[in-house]
């Protein structure tokens, strides 16, 4: 069940996520604007411009505009979504408070203690009531966070908490343009395809091929955003063997093609 409310213009936007036994969406996306997740119970693999982050209740997601992202893991979950745009703040920030409140935007995942998620759980509802103070009460969810980012755990990529699975990211990271395939793959990391793919899927909720995939897509969105090169080019750089099956695999992650990825960023970047 989602219930979305809109409050300011819709320059801020919380919407409850609750998902009783459903399945993951396949694919990544982006947005135009911040989001602020806070996961109230399950648990759930964020994976964030690459990196992938585990989250528990508690756990709060901030996700910039533009970075691909999408996750995985326990089938029933519930929590709550902020979005907001840069007009948003540029309206009702100096900068002076941008400094002040503004410090979590910079965290891809912060621990929070109970008492602090069940005070964001009442601002919010907050919100709802009175939208005429919406401002203030967000504001005041804003400080609670950007609070936290120095007395409390920081969430870090699953890789720094396990040499295995940093040793399998690095080298994807480092040579995903250039891997063709599962058997190449564990050949240089000197193990068996069998526990790469299995122990991969139970560390990070997703397939090595999609992770692997992800980042192809990744630096394919930075390259149609960025740059003027032809399509023939840009899947040429990122990996893919055609432009066709470039832009199957495009469409199935950002559900866009490539050449509508390109023009909405266009669009995007021409509105002041």
């Amino acid at each position: 069940m989602d219930a979305i409310h809109s409050l300011l213009g819709n320059n801020l936007i919380i919407k409850d996520d609750i998902k009783c036994n459903s399945a993951d969406l396949p694919y990544y996306h982006y947005h135009d604007v911040y989001e602020i997740y806070l996961l109230l119970e399950g648990r759930r693999y964020i994976i964030i411009d690459g990196n992938v982050f585990e989250t528990n209740g508690g756990d709060v997601a901030t996700i910039r505009p533009g970075a691909l992202h999408r996750s995985c893991g326990d089938a029933s979950y519930s929590g709550i979504c902020f979005n907001f745009s840069n007009n948003y703040l540029n309206r009702y920030y100096t900068p002076e408070a941008k400094s002040a409140l503004l410090p979590c935007l910079n965290t891809n995942i912060i621990s929070l203690p109970g008492s602090v998620s069940d005070e964001i759980v009442h601002l919010q509802a907050a919100c709802r009531q009175r939208p005429e103070l919406g401002f203030a009460y967000f504001s005041t969810i804003l400080g609670l966070l950007s609070s936290q980012t120095a007395t409390h755990k920081i969430g870090k990529p699953l890789v720094g908490n396990n040499k295995e699975l940093a040793k399998i990211t690095s080298y994807i990271s480092s040579h995903y343009v250039d891997i063709k395939g599962l058997d190449e793959l564990s050949r240089e990391l000197f193990i068996s395809k069998g526990y790469l793919c299995s122990f991969f899927k139970a560390h990070t909720g997703e397939t090595v091929i999609h992770y692997i995939n992800s980042l192809k897509i990744q630096h394919a969105c930075v390259l149609l955003s960025d740059t003027d090169k032809s399509m023939n080019e840009i899947a040429e750089e990122c990996g893919f063997d055609s432009t066709a099956y470039f832009n199957r695999v495009f469409k199935s992650y950002v559900r866009l093609t490539p050449g509508a990825f390109r023009r909405s960023r266009t669009i995007t970047s021409e509105i002041p």
